[in-house]
């Protein structure tokens, strides 16, 4: 696979502009290079660099969907997006957000540095590159909003109290989250350990040469004995979870960059480029390129 990652670019927090509400915190008497910003977007992503490519930062975003629809592309690993989606983005996060534009994403999303969350969970955020994402149920998902509304009415206000609120009311959105990715953590070991493993395992390396074979070598289970279980659990097989994580990711680089189709396929895990274009003209109808031409068009 080829090693040079192309098209991940570096966001600087002055690189944001076009947003619908803007509310920043300018002053943390700790650290001048600490970071709080509340972001508020009705009208969908609107900056291309956001919308269409792979990127990182060193701050922290913690992001709530309200409305709309996408995909989530997140250290390898992607994830539908639409009303109750809440996902974590650490430093060590390249991710990126492909949006349904029938359907724009509404969202509030919260940049921030490592000062505003407990010195312990920031270093256990920093050491890894795991996808942090939970789904809100109506009723928690309302209460993070009315949370969110309380920490902007905040940071207009300013007054000489306001930097107190706002660390309370942003701990107490933050460990609702934290505390709803455990839960789903719990949940998830309580389902097949053997199938979670395998899950992790596929999601952290989809775009290197595993199969069916070399998983469950990995996990020191028989292939029969894992395709049956995988198939039970998530009504697929393992091929096709580990194909659709491909195509997820190809078509994010066919729109968004200016990758060539062998690039694509490197990029992607691909076992060759006439395999990708023929397997890509079977699911989608149409070959990459002609795809990314028409698409482009639209």
């Amino acid at each position: 696979m080829n090693e040079n990652k192309k098209d991940v670019i570096f966001l600087d927090i002055s690189q944001i502009k076009d947003i619908d509400d803007d509310f920043t915190l300018l002053e943390y008497d700790e650290d001048p290079n600490a970071l709080f910003k509340l972001i508020h977007r009705y009208r969908g992503l609107n900056e291309p660099f956001l919308a269409n490519s792979l990127h990182w930062h060193k701050y922290y975003e913690l992001e709530f969907i309200y409305d709309g629809k996408g995909t989530h592309i997140l250290s390898k690993s992607s994830s539908k997006m639409y009303r109750g989606y809440a996902c974590l983005r650490t430093p060590m996060n390249i991710h990126s957000t492909l949006q349904d534009m029938s359907a724009p994403l509404k969202l509030y999303n919260i940049k921030f540095s490592e000062h505003f969350i407990p010195k312990n969970i920031a270093t256990h955020l920093l050491s890894s590159d795991n996808s942090f994402w939970v789904i809100y149920d109506e009723k928690e998902l309302e209460e993070v909003i009315d949370a969110i509304n309380r920490l902007a009415k905040e940071l207009q206000s300013k007054d000489g109290y306001s930097e107190s609120v706002i660390k309370a009311v942003f701990t107490e959105i933050f460990v609702s989250f934290i505390r709803k990715y455990d839960l789903r953590a719990e949940k998830n070991e309580n389902e097949n350990p053997h199938v979670q493993s395998a899950l992790k395992y596929i999601n952290n390396n989809f775009r290197d040469d595993i199969t069916l074979k070399s998983l469950a070598e990995h996990m020191y289970l028989s292939p029969n004995y894992l395709g049956n279980l995988f198939i039970k659990e998530m009504g697929q097989t393992c091929s096709e979870y580990i194909q659709g994580l491909r195509f997820t990711l190809a078509i994010q680089l066919l729109l968004n960059t200016e990758l060539s189709v062998k690039e694509i396929t490197d990029q992607c895990g691909f076992h060759s480029t006439s395999y990708f274009i023929r397997k890509f003209r079977e699911k989608y109808g149409e070959p990459p390129m002609q795809y990314r031409a028409n698409k482009r068009t639209i």
